[in-house]
């Protein structure tokens, strides 16, 4: 057997048509509201991490990706400050999905989403908290604009611009060229028309900062043609089927660099290929189980994928999968896992029964923050309550729910069964946040590393 990093088959929902039902965020002892709003400076709070929680799925419920995105800038640097954070106005996504680059090394921006030249509640309280330190790539600028969004007053700012989707686009990839002190040798070409078949992009590109630039159904833009022209025959990947990037168009990539296309007929079926995609250094490639999802459900506001993407490009989760909410789309994921007759390619494991959540009702809330009656002063702390919190302790959010253990049994005496059981797991927690999970038995002389550890 060989060593094996083994991820739970974890999933997040964010959840915006069908769980934006909440009302304004909660206190900080109260239990937290899916719906929390963007306009809510409380927003990020409200939503809490995890909010609703089985064993192998977290809900990020925000109302808009306003709030997604203050969320889960916050979820990602619990303890710490990143050295930039990027504005994107909130109804630009292509904008964001090209953006979504800035947040692999070497600047290590989150996106905060801006209501045109203002920044709205949740945005504003999320950039207090987060308090950027300044980006030595980007020259030390703890903000980076892209278009026309917010000022970030009293703050350094950078700014990128472009005239239009394209010219911003190719902005982002000059940009990001600059940080880096090169081009990237790939670059991923979306679709600029349908949004759902582009959405996939956002979180590759948070995690590898390969830079994406936009194409329509039948014309290659002259801003993305000059981009191109300036990797000198990149290897070129269309997200996409001919009936969003035709022919015609790939024919003139062609003369621009390697092309290869990544499609599926919908946008579910194409985010799964995306997911299984692999060439070298390039693409998801999971082709077994262990691997964290990032699912968003079909006709989310399509800026949802860049509200997403510092999840898929940090901790232990992966691609951005959408579709006809978790069940649909988790039915297909099973179908292509058992089909292994197509070069292996395997996605994750399916989660057990209990786990998958059905039509007009809610997975079974066995782990969340903080209720209000454990809270309560007539309520005695037990070891129970202490497991309750841990039982969705992933990788990504195990921090989060070390701080609430913390809380919990913090006026508990010292040899308090609830309090011993509470300081190991925070011991665990600690680990597992900052290392995540490794399982299985040490590698054997002369056995290859499985494909999910060997880039």
């Amino acid at each position: 057997m060989v060593r094996r990093r083994m991820r739970r088959a974890t999933v997040i929902c964010l959840c915006l048509a069908v769980a934006g039902c909440g009302g304004k965020s909660s206190s900080k002892n109260a239990h937290p509201n899916l719906g929390a709003k963007g306009t809510d400076t409380q927003a990020a709070q409200g939503l809490g991490f995890p909010q609703v929680a089985t064993k192998n799925t977290t809900r990020v419920g925000g109302a808009d990706p306003v709030a997604n995105a203050a969320a889960v800038a916050q979820a990602v640097f619990p303890n710490a400050h990143p050295a930039a954070v990027t504005f994107v106005d909130s109804g630009d996504w292509r904008a964001g999905i090209a953006a979504s680059a800035l947040f692999a090394k070497p600047v290590g921006a989150p996106i905060l989403l801006s209501d045109g030249t203002s920044l709205p509640g949740a945005s504003s309280s999320a950039l207090q908290s987060l308090a950027p330190t300044g980006s030595k790539a980007a020259g030390g600028a703890q903000i980076i604009r892209i278009g026309d969004v917010a000022q970030a007053n009293g703050r350094k700012t950078t700014d990128v611009k472009g005239a239009n989707p394209f010219a911003l686009a190719r902005a982002i990839d000059a940009f990001l060229a600059a940080t880096r002190g090169k081009s990237s040798d790939r670059v991923i070409v979306a679709s600029a028309d349908d949004a759902p078949f582009a959405m996939p992009a956002a979180g590759y590109a948070a995690k590898s900062g390969d830079p994406v630039l936009f194409a329509t159904k039948d014309t290659l833009p002259p801003d993305t043609r000059t981009a191109l022209k300036a990797h000198q025959q990149p290897k070129i990947y269309v997200l996409g089927p001919t009936s969003v990037i035709g022919a015609k168009v790939e024919s003139q990539l062609r003369k621009l660099g390697k092309v290869t296309r990544i499609e599926g007929p919908d946008p579910a079926q194409n985010a799964i290929a995306f997911a299984r995609f692999s060439d070298g250094g390039f693409g998801w490639g999971i082709v077994d189980p262990g691997h964290g999802l990032v699912f968003t459900s079909q006709g989310a506001d399509p800026q949802t994928a860049a509200a997403a993407a510092p999840l898929s490009g940090s901790g232990q989760y992966g691609p951005l999968r959408e579709g006809p909410g978790t069940r649909g789309l988790q039915s297909r994921l099973d179908r292509r896992r058992r089909d292994r007759s197509v070069d292996r390619r395997a996605v994750a494991d399916r989660p057990p029964a209990g786990d998958r959540p059905h039509h007009h009702e809610e997975p079974e809330p066995l782990s969340q923050a903080e209720l209000p009656e454990r809270l309560g002063p007539q309520h005695e702390v037990s070891v129970e309550d202490v497991r309750q919190l841990m039982g969705a302790s992933t990788p990504h959010f195990a921090l989060q729910i070390r701080n609430r253990i913390a809380r919990l049994i913090a006026s508990l005496p010292a040899d308090h069964p609830a309090r011993v059981e509470g300081e190991r797991e925070i011991e665990r927690l600690t680990n597992l946040g900052y290392s995540g999970e490794v399982r299985g038995h040490e590698a054997e002389e002369g056995l290859p590393p499985l494909p999910s550890v060997a880039g």
